[in-house]
């Protein structure tokens, strides 16, 4: 089996679990986006490459598990770091969405709603309104409302979901290479995922592809950051990860 890829059987194996429990789901539920079931389908989805690593490096290669995925519980300050910047980042979004024409900014928090306007009937949008207007009183309703990054351009949605997950590798990389935990990275992802709605709920205009954290304000935001970082890594930190790695790949 030493002849195999790890890489290449990661990929393999996360593909084929991922896209048959999709079908599986579609053909047994046939729900969509929104519903308790597509909710829970997502947050099982996200367990699907923790456990092609489990089965390839624990399974198939018989190797070290705990230590080779650097799983640290070890606290240390760029485990705060990870969990601060991004909701750094969504209000960095946030601003760069107001810098785009025909999007404002909506003191009624009812942006979000709006981004759903096409895909609901009114009575179901007024009550999205109600809800959002109680948003400090009922977060998890916001949470499961949410369902999918792009309900207006759900196609063209994978490819920018595609680009955000590529920008933000630098950035996940780094806290995970400086904390020496793969923890750090999975507190900034969560933490992501948390204030991401912060970038949207207060604007109006756009849409999913313009602002927001997926949209392109994110992108844009994220390499705003990236390129902090860099900045601070070239020349503040004495270990100089990004210029060392890319370096030492040329």
């Amino acid at each position: 089996m030493k002849q195999f890829n790890q890489t290449t059987l990661f990929l393999i194996l996360t593909f084929v679990i991922s896209f048959s429990m999709a079908a599986a789901y579609q053909m047994l539920t046939g729900s969509s986006v929104g519903t308790i079931s597509y909710t829970i389908l997502g947050a099982t989805y996200m367990f699907v490459p923790a456990l092609s690593v489990v089965i390839v490096k624990k399974l198939i290669f018989k190797e070290k598990l705990r230590s080779d995925m650097q799983i640290s519980f070890k606290i240390n300050k760029w485990f705060f770091a990870a969990w601060l910047i991004m909701p750094l980042s969504a209000f960095l979004t946030l601003g760069v969405s107001l810098l785009f024409p025909g999007v404002s900014y909506n003191p009624d928090m009812t942006g979000l709603a709006e981004r759903f306007a096409s895909m609901t009937s009114p009575e179901q949008l007024e009550e999205m309104k109600v809800q959002l207007a109680a948003l400090p009183m009922s977060p998890i309703w916001l949470i499961l409302l949410m369902g999918h990054n792009y309900p207006q351009h759900p196609q063209i949605g994978v490819l920018m979901m595609t680009l955000l997950c590529i920008l933000l590798t630098p950035l996940l990389l780094y806290f995970t290479i400086k904390s020496k935990s793969v923890i750090a990275a999975a507190i900034a992802h969560g933490t992501m995922n948390a204030t991401a709605t912060i970038s949207i709920i207060p604007i109006t205009g756009g849409n999913d592809l313009l602002v927001g954290m997926p949209g392109l304000a994110g992108m844009i935001a994220v390499m705003i950051l990236t390129i902090g970082l860099f900045m601070y890594d070239r020349y503040i930190s004495k270990e100089n990860i990004m210029t060392e790695k890319i370096i030492s790949h040329l």
